[in-house]
């Protein structure tokens, strides 16, 4: 009797699953890192989202059943590796990676979904906002963005990035989207939509609070870590 019960639930989940298998076969699965910078990102460029299979016609998404939250080494591993070059016009002229735009005088902070760089009165702030196909390859792509604020101007430049988390080597980001705020007004370029690809940078300053954060003796000097900012699964 046990065992005729074990087999017809074992039918049922198996059913079940091919259900949920079947409904969702033409959306991409989410994990979302930083819930309310996806939103604002996913609100910005809906029918792109969509077209990737990653929004349906209602603007909802299928988040991952069973997501991994981010290495505690990621956020050092990005400033390591990941190429600040969208941020350049000339693609020869920018530094191999983050971490090579650090001075001897400036802060870095990293943290297990991203890094904070402090550069002056200057702050670089990288941040994974998402994890799902977004190449619809078959393989994980992270969804980025990196905030740059400035402060003669009071202005803020916002780059969507996407780039393949890859074991080793330089990651290169493609550069999806940009939110530029000048005070109050606001202007976003999908470049997914043109032939632009790269927005030129006026390094202008903002007074940041670098907090706790120790300041660097040399520029391959140890970074910080903050352990307690853990990325954290969407609420559905």
């Amino acid at each position: 009797m046990n065992r005729i019960l074990f087999f017809k639930c074992k039918i049922a989940l198996l059913g079940i699953v091919f259900l949920l298998s079947a409904g969702c076969s033409t959306h991409s699965w989410v994990t979302v890192h930083q819930e309310k910078e996806f939103l604002l990102f996913a609100k910005s460029i809906p029918d792109e989202l969509h077209k990737r299979g990653i929004l349906d016609a209602h603007g909802a998404y299928v988040e991952t059943l069973f997501p991994q939250a981010l290495q505690k080494n990621t956020g050092r591993d990005l400033l390591l590796r990941l190429s600040p070059s969208f941020r350049y016009d000339r693609k020869e002229e920018a530094p191999k990676t983050f971490a090579r735009t650090v001075g001897p005088n400036d802060t870095i902070r990293t943290y297990p979904g991203g890094f904070q760089i402090y550069q002056g009165q200057t702050e670089v702030a990288v941040s994974i906002l998402a994890s799902v196909d977004w190449n619809r390859d078959g393989n994980e792509d992270w969804i980025l963005l990196c905030r740059v604020k400035t402060a003669a101007k009071a202005k803020c430049l916002e780059y969507y990035l996407c780039v393949p988390p890859k074991p080793t080597g330089i990651l290169t980001p493609r550069l999806l989207a940009v939110r530029e705020t000048i005070n109050t007004r606001r202007r976003f370029d999908n470049l997914m939509k043109s032939s632009r690809r790269t927005i030129s940078f006026e390094p202008t300053y903002i007074e940041m609070d670098t907090g706790t954060a120790e300041v660097l003796p040399t520029a391959s000097a140890n970074v910080t870590r903050d352990e307690g900012n853990r990325s954290r699964r969407l609420a559905r």
